[in-house]
């Protein structure tokens, strides 16, 4: 059952505390984008906002972009924290950790927001409407392509094309109450990039749900993705398609005992077939159809379960 949500009590000065999080490894120049982009930001004079820019283990110019932009920020204040050890969902617990805020506000570090952006994904929590918020996420204009399909572009975090009734949480564009952080104990490191490659969100948001708290849609809030050409390329996306069987397999207990034997015959069988679907591609630069990824994740997702099945046996005493 959904808990009913609460307006945030505001602090004793009457301020609502928000802190917006960005995780962000060697991608020093979007990042610089991006956070010229919050700069410009409409902060409400009722808003004590703080950013927090957490650096995954870096080599690139990062904290010198980080240093550059404080001089951006008039009415926010600006810190960088380290986590050496690569993981997003490690670098977005440190985080957690380190803020005392009423709503967490989050983006990725190759994101542009729109000027009302704070305000809008906050109005909801604020108002009690929810305890959490799904944002919207679009791919830029230059980088869409006609082959692009709905699926192709829900793995590069785009929100146009979700049709589930109940909303999840998407890390370009999501907010959400601390409280929830009481019954919710943070990101799973073993999932998201830096680890089995995706879903840290979508596993985080199904906690949410799970113990009744309320998630809106607020997709009318869009924020601009750009997360690059090389992410479009046939490579990429079969590597997409991997990571995402990988991150599916980490909660395998869905399947039955009975059928994790055939985990090993599965993914020969998809991965043979995924093969064959790329044999029949123009080249190795040609679009990949939505047939083979989805073959190439579900061999990816049984090769998996069958690797955390033979680990299971092999360390039974």
């Amino acid at each position: 059952m959904t808990k009913s949500s609460a307006p945030i009590e505001l602090k004793s000065n009457g301020l609502a505390s928000i802190a917006i999080i960005i995780c962000t490894r060697n991608r020093a120049d979007s990042l610089r984008a991006t956070l010229k982009s919050i700069s410009a930001c409409r902060i409400p004079n009722n808003f004590s906002v703080e950013l927090i820019v957490v650096d995954n283990g870096s080599s690139d110019h990062t904290l010198k972009v980080v240093e550059q932009a404080k001089d951006n920020f008039s009415n926010v204040t600006l810190r960088c924290l380290i986590e050496p050890k690569p993981g997003q969902a490690r670098a977005r617990n440190l985080a957690i950790q380190n803020t005392d805020a009423d709503l967490l506000l989050w983006t990725d570090d190759d994101v542009l927001v729109p000027v009302d952006w704070v305000e809008q994904m906050c109005k909801p929590l604020l108002s009690g409407c929810a305890d959490a918020v799904m944002g919207g996420v679009r791919l830029a204009e230059s980088l869409k392509r006609d082959w692009l399909t709905p699926l192709m572009s829900s793995w590069l975090a785009t929100t146009d094309c979700y049709k589930s009734e109940r909303p999840t949480l998407v890390g370009a564009n999501m907010i959400f109450s601390s409280k929830i952080l009481e019954k919710v104990s943070g990101f799973c490191e073993d999932l998201g990039p830096g680890a089995l490659g995706f879903r840290d969100d979508t596993e985080f948001a199904g906690r949410v749900n799970l113990y009744g708290f309320r998630i809106v849609d607020g997709r009318c809030c869009e924020v601009e993705h750009w997360p690059g050409e090389k992410r479009l390329t046939r490579q990429s996306l079969l590597k997409s398609a991997d990571s995402h069987g990988r991150s599916i397999a980490y909660d395998a207990d869905w399947i039955a005992m009975r059928h994790r034997i055939l985990a090993l015959p599965m993914f020969c069988l998809l991965y043979a077939r995924s093969w064959w679907e790329s044999l029949k591609a123009s080249c190795k630069y040609a679009p990949v159809s939505d047939k083979e990824l989805l073959m190439r994740k579900n061999a990816s997702m049984w090769r998996e379960i069958h690797r955390k099945n033979w680990t299971q046996i092999s360390h039974t005493p």
